[in-house]
């Protein structure tokens, strides 16, 4: 398959940190996360790491969002790939709801024929968490209009 087109999905990326880890001290008591006091949601242009925007010493569970429109003028020989160069630790993806996949580190890329899932309108969700460094899409997100 030839690659004749890209579409990078670098930003506008909306986030809503959904936990916080406790402390190393705390879990081993017993205790995995809170869902109170959380920072605000905010915007991320990706690839990148949390520590931009939510300090480099969070640790928790961020949902990513970004929402895109259906490519047009594609024509029957032609497939659409959602492609992710990596995530750190490693990341759950979601397509209108859908469950896509997970991307499993900063060095495993991950893709997936998303052609017959896409809307006019389309929301990728992906939750990436981490309990022991910061964490994010780490690697570019694409659309890829293959030659089939």
């Amino acid at each position: 398959m030839s690659t004749l087109h890209v579409i990078r999905l670098r930003g506008p990326w909306e986030y809503v940190v959904e936990a916080r880890f406790l402390a190393a001290a705390d879990r081993a008591a017993g205790a995995t996360e809170s869902t109170s006091d959380l920072p605000l949601p905010g915007r991320a242009a990706m690839p990148a790491c949390w520590a931009n925007s939510l300090g480099p010493d969070f640790r928790g569970r961020v949902s990513y969002r970004r929402p895109f429109g259906k490519p047009t003028g594609i024509t029957p020989a032609e497939r659409i790939w959602l492609v992710c160069d990596g995530a750190d630790p490693q990341a759950s993806l979601t397509l209108n709801d859908e469950p896509l996949g997970t991307i499993d580190g900063p060095a495993s890329p991950a893709e997936f024929d998303v052609t017959d899932r896409l809307r006019e309108r389309n929301v990728l969700v992906a939750i990436v968490e981490s309990a022991d460094r910061a964490g994010g899409l780490t690697g570019e997100v694409r659309l890829e209009i293959r030659e089939s």
